[in-house]
C-alpha cells in the first residue's frame, strides 16, 4: 500500500468523522452512538423527537423499576425488622422457658432434698427409737442376770425366795412407776397418772427409764436376802420404785424430757451419764440403812466355820455376772438415746471397766488369801474353803463393780481411763467388801461395795473425763448453756468495758484449751475466734444489738432472755437446752459430784430409814429357824 491511498477524498472523510467525534462532549457522543445504532436512515426533526421520546420513556421505566427494587427493600428490610422482632421475642421466650424449668428444677431438687432429709430424720428418729427399745430389753434382761447371781450366792433354802423378789419387784415398779413414779420424775401432774404424759412418741423413753427404775429396786433384794419377809419387801419396792428413785432421777435427769425443765443436781452442775449414783448408789444406799436396822443373818460372823451361811453354787453367779454384763452394754449404750458412733465408744468403755475391774479384785484377793490362809493349819480346810469363796465373790463382784463405776463417765473418757477407772474400782470394791465384814453388816450378795462403793467412786472419777470430748451426747449440749455464758460473758470484757473477741483468751479462762473441743463437723458452730461472739449476739442481747461498747449484761438479763427467747437457741443446743453449769476446773467438777452424791445419800437414806422404822414392828424379818428352812412368807 503507497501513499498515494491515503489521500484518497473518502479517506480524507473519516480522518474528519474521526476528528469530529473526539472533540464532541461524552453526552453528544453517546446520543450520536445511540443515533447510530438506529438503523434510522433520516435524520429529520420528527425522528429525533421520537427518538427523546423513546428515551425518556426508557428512564422513567428505569425510574419506577428503580422505585419497586427500592419498595421492595423497604419491605425485606421490614420483613428483616418484623424478623428480628419475633426471634427476640421468640428468644425471649425461650429464655423464660428455660428458666421456669430451671426454677422448676430447682425447686424439684429443694423438694426432693426435703423429702431425702425428711427421710433421712424419720429414718434416724426409727433407728434411733428401735435402738432405745434394744437396750430397754438389754436391761430387762438384767433382771434374770440378778436372780442367777443371787441364786447362786445365798444358801441352798433361799434360793426359790431370792429368786421370787427379783420377778416381785419388777411386777411392783412395772406398775407404780407407770402409775406415778414417770410423772414424779419428769415433773407431769401426778393427780392425773399415765394420761399426764403418756404418748406413743415417748413410750420407748418410757420403757428404757422403766427397766432403770427396776434395776435399782432389784439391788436390794439381794443384800436384803434370806431374811426379810416377802410382804415387806413388796412395800419396799413400792416406795423405791414410786418415789426414791423418782426423786432422785428428777433431780438429775428432770429435764430429759423437756430441757426447759428444772433438774436441781444438774443445774448445779452434777454430771452422771447413765446412773453410778441415779441408779446404783440409790439402790446401795437403801440397801445399807436396811442391812443396819434388820440387822445380820443367824451365825454370819460366827466364830464357828460349820455355821457360817455358804454360797449355794457360784457358777450361777458367774452366768449371772455374764448376763449382767451384757445387759450393761444396753445400760450405757442406751442412755446415748440415739443410736449412732457415741454407742460403740460407750460399749467399749464399759467393757474395758468391767474387765479390769474384775482383775484387780481378783489379783488383790489373791493376795489377801494367801496372807490369811498362811496363817492355817492344814486341817482347817473349812476355813479354806470359805476364803477361796470370798475371793471368787470379790472376783465377781470386781468386775460388778468396774461396770458399776464406769457408767457415770462412760461417754466422756478414753478407754485408758476406762481402764484405769475399773483397776481403781475393783480395789475399792476389795476395801469396802471386807470393811462391811469388819463392821459385821451383812450383805450376802456385795450389793454395796458393788453398787454403794464403786457408784460413788465412778461418780467422783468423772472428773477425769473431759466435758467438751461430748459430741451428739445431750449432756454436752446441756452442760454448755446458762453459767457457761456468763463465763464467757464476764471473759469477754476488757477493764475499758468493751468486748474481747479472743477466743483463746476465752478458753483459757475457762481453763479448757481449744484442742478440747471437738471436731467442727461435729458442732459445726465450734470452729471459729468468732464463737462467742456471734453465740451472744444471736441469742442473748434483744435484736441481735451490737455488743461493743455495751454494759455487761447481768445474770439476769441473761437468764430471763433464755427464759422468754427459747426457740432463739442454736439448733445444735435447740432439743436439750438446760440452765447447768460447766465447770472451770476439774476441781469445781469435784465439789459438785460431791454435793450430788450427798444429797442423793440424804434423800436415799432419809426416805428408806423412815419406811424401815415404820414396817420393823409388823415383823419385818424372819424367825430364826423360818430363816434355817428358807421360809419368807
Amino acid at each position: 500500500m503507497n501513499l498515494r491511498y491515503f489521500l484518497k477524498p473518502h479517506i480524507w472523510g473519516c480522518y474528519a468523522w474521526l476528528v469530529l467525534f473526539n472533540l464532541l462532549p461524552t453526552s453528544l457522543l453517546a446520543d450520536q452512538v445511540i443515533i447510530y445504532q438506529q438503523p434510522v436512515p433520516n435524520h429529520g426533526h420528527k425522528e429525533i423527537s421520537n427518538l427523546e421520546s423513546g428515551h425518556r420513556a426508557q428512564q422513567e421505566d428505569i425510574l419506577q423499576n428503580t422505585q419497586s427494587i427500592q419498595g421492595l427493600s423497604d419491605t425485606l428490610l421490614q420483613m428483616e425488622s418484623a424478623l428480628n422482632g419475633s426471634m427476640e421475642q421468640f428468644q425471649t421466650e425461650v429464655e423464660s422457658e428455660v428458666g421456669s424449668i430451671q426454677t422448676a428444677t430447682e425447686q424439684n431438687y429443694e423438694r426432693i432434698e426435703r423429702i431425702n432429709q425428711h427421710e433421712v430424720q424419720s429414718n434416724q428418729n426409727f433407728l434411733d427409737s428401735f435402738w432405745l427399745l434394744i437396750a430397754a430389753a438389754m436391761v430387762f434382761l438384767m433382771q434374770a442376770g440378778f436372780t442367777a447371781f443371787e441364786v447362786g450366792v445365798v444358801r441352798m433354802e433361799h434360793r426359790s425366795g431370792v429368786g421370787l423378789k427379783n420377778m416381785l419387784d419388777w411386777l411392783v415398779v412395772a406398775v407404780v412407776f407407770y402409775l406415778f413414779g414417770y410423772s414424779i420424775m419428769f415433773n407431769f401432774d401426778v393427780t392425773k397418772g399415765a394420761e399426764a404424759w403418756y404418748s406413743l412418741e415417748n413410750l420407748d423413753f418410757f420403757l428404757f427409764q422403766l427397766v432403770f427404775a427396776s434395776t435399782a429396786v432389784t439391788i436390794i433384794s439381794g443384800a436384803l436376802a434370806e431374811r426379810t419377809k416377802l410382804i415387806f419387801y413388796f412395800f419396799i419396792a413400792i416406795v423405791v420404785g414410786g418415789i426414791i428413785y423418782p426423786i432422785v432421777g428428777n433431780m438429775v435427769w428432770g429435764n430429759g424430757l423437756d430441757p426447759n425443765q428444772s433438774a436441781y443436781l444438774f443445774d448445779r452442775g452434777f454430771m452422771d451419764f447413765a446412773g453410778s449414783t441415779v441408779v446404783h448408789s440409790v439402790g446401795a444406799w437403801v440397801s445399807l440403812i436396811g442391812c443396819i436396822l434388820i440387822q445380820a443373818r443367824a451365825d454370819r460372823f460366827s466364830d464357828d466355820p460349820k455355821l457360817v451361811p455358804r454360797p449355794y453354787n457360784l457358777g450361777y453367779s458367774t452366768l449371772g455376772v455374764l448376763i449382767l454384763w451384757f445387759g450393761w452394754w444396753g445400760f450405757n449404750g442406751g442412755t446415748n438415746l440415739a443410736f449412732n458412733e457415741d454407742v460403740s465408744h460407750i460399749i467399749l468403755n464399759t467393757n474395758l471397766a468391767g474387765a479390769a475391774g474384775g482383775i484387780s479384785a481378783f489379783l488383790l484377793g489373791l493376795i489377801t488369801y494367801t496372807r490369811r490362809t498362811g496363817k492355817f493349819q492344814y486341817a482347817d480346810f473349812l476355813k479354806r474353803e470359805i476364803e477361796q469363796e470370798e475371793v471368787f465373790m470379790k472376783l465377781l463382784g470386781g468386775v460388778l463393780g468396774g461396770l458399776v463405776a464406769i457408767t457415770a463417765s462412760c461417754n466422756i473418757v478414753s478407754g485408758s481411763d476406762a481402764i484405769l477407772i475399773g483397776l481403781i474400782a475393783g480395789v475399792v470394791h476389795n476395801l469396802a467388801f471386807d470393811l462391811l465384814v469388819k463392821l459385821k453388816i451383812d450383805d450376802p450378795v456385795g450389793a454395796i461395795p458393788v453398787h454403794g462403793a464403786c457408784g460413788v467412786l465412778g461418780t467422783i472419777l468423772v472428773t477425769i473425763g473431759n466435758p467438751f470430748q461430748f459430741s451428739t451426747n445431750q449432756q454436752f449440749y446441756q452442760a454448755f448453756s446458762y453459767q457457761t455464758m456468763i463465763a464467757a460473758r464476764d471473759a469477754y470484757y476488757a477493764p475499758n468495758g468493751e468486748m474481747n473477741l479472743n477466743l483463746a483468751d476465752i478458753l483459757a479462762s475457762m481453763e479448757e484449751s481449744e484442742d478440747d473441743y471437738p471436731p467442727a463437723a461435729q458442732i459445726e458452730f465450734i470452729d471459729a475466734d468468732s464463737i462467742f461472739n456471734e453465740f451472744l449476739i444471736k441469742n442473748y442481747l434483744p435484736h441481735g444489738a451490737e455488743l461493743a461498747g455495751r454494759p455487761m449484761m447481768s445474770d439476769s438479763t441473761i437468764e430471763q432472755h433464755l427464759t422468754d427467747n427459747p426457740a432463739s437457741f442454736p439448733l445444735a443446743f435447740e432439743e436439750t437446752f438446760s440452765k447447768s453449769v460447766l465447770p472451770q476446773s476439774w476441781f469445781d467438777q469435784l465439789i459438785d459430784q460431791l454435793y450430788g452424791i450427798l444429797i442423793v445419800m440424804l434423800v436415799s437414806v432419809g426416805i428408806s430409814g423412815i419406811m424401815f422404822l415404820v414396817l420393823k414392828p409388823f415383823g419385818m424379818r424372819v424367825s430364826p429357824d423360818q430363816e434355817k428352812h428358807g421360809e419368807i412368807l
